[in-house]
């Protein structure tokens, strides 16, 4: 357990708020495990119809801590808690909710491919740049994307690495709604009540029938994170890694 992530059970919704803003709140290892031992419980908490993922008002989150990248890979073979959460959301029997204020990067933007429903204030953006940290996707984003959006727009994601703004986002189908009055974050909840009033066993049942690819999906994420495994160990990879962390210190 950890501050860094704060939870909240409101009305049947499940609120989970990555709140670490001194660090961008940026992801450790620590919070990782928090947030999956959260969704993997969600199965046997019949009070809750929905999850909440938020932010800050001003940042989602900007991804995975550098420093755990150098100094501690996850071991080969095993399943590190960024594993278990990714697992545990794409499993969830309810929906799952983003309300995404600001950036999202790396895993904040990978994430959200598990989220039923997205929405973006319009001062966010997505950015999963795998590519220039000499990495690849992680966390089923080379399998879902493409699916989702198509090869041409997934490649604006994955290959090119810029950031795509939350206007562009919603025009490429990858968020349901920018939200243009009032916080993102009360929207989101909103959706999340929404969607816990109404029928729990018909709302997991319809769920359910919707998720019928995941067990390919963490098949193919399986093969994602032992490439990804094989590049932290990479002279490349460490080598971009250190000179961002020389950068951020100089």
């Amino acid at each position: 357990m950890t501050e860094e992530i704060i939870m909240t059970q409101e009305e049947g919704v499940l609120r989970l708020r990555i709140a670490r803003e001194t660090k961008k709140n940026a992801l450790t290892q620590e919070m990782y495990l928090t947030l999956a031992e959260a969704m993997e419980g969600v199965p046997d908490m019949p009070e809750i119809g929905a999850v909440l993922f938020e932010g800050s008002d001003e940042i989602f989150t900007a991804g995975n801590d550098l420093s755990a990248f150098v100094t501690a890979p996850p071991a080969d073979g095993s399943k590190p808690p960024v594993w278990r959460l990714l697992e545990a959301t794409a499993r969830c029997p309810v929906p799952v909710i983003a309300a995404v204020a600001g950036p999202a990067i790396g895993i904040g933007t990978t994430l959200l491919l598990h989220c039923d429903l997205i929405v973006a204030a319009p001062e966010a953006y997505f950015h999963t740049p795998f590519v220039d940290l000499a990495a690849v996707p992680e966390g089923g984003a080379s399998y879902l994307m493409p699916k989702r959006l198509g090869r041409q727009l997934a490649s604006e994601f994955l290959l090119l690495s810029r950031p795509v703004p939350a206007q562009r986002a919603y025009e490429m189908g990858f968020v349901n709604a920018v939200v243009t009055e009032g916080p993102v974050r009360d929207y989101g909840f909103d959706l999340a009540k929404d969607l816990a009033a109404k029928p729990r066993e018909a709302m997991r049942q319809s769920k359910a029938l919707m998720c019928h690819e995941t067990d390919d999906m963490l098949a193919h994420m399986e093969t994602e994170f032992r490439e990804f495994a094989k590049r932290l160990s990479s002279d490349e990879m460490k080598s971009v890694i250190m000179a961002m962390m020389q950068r951020k210190k100089g």
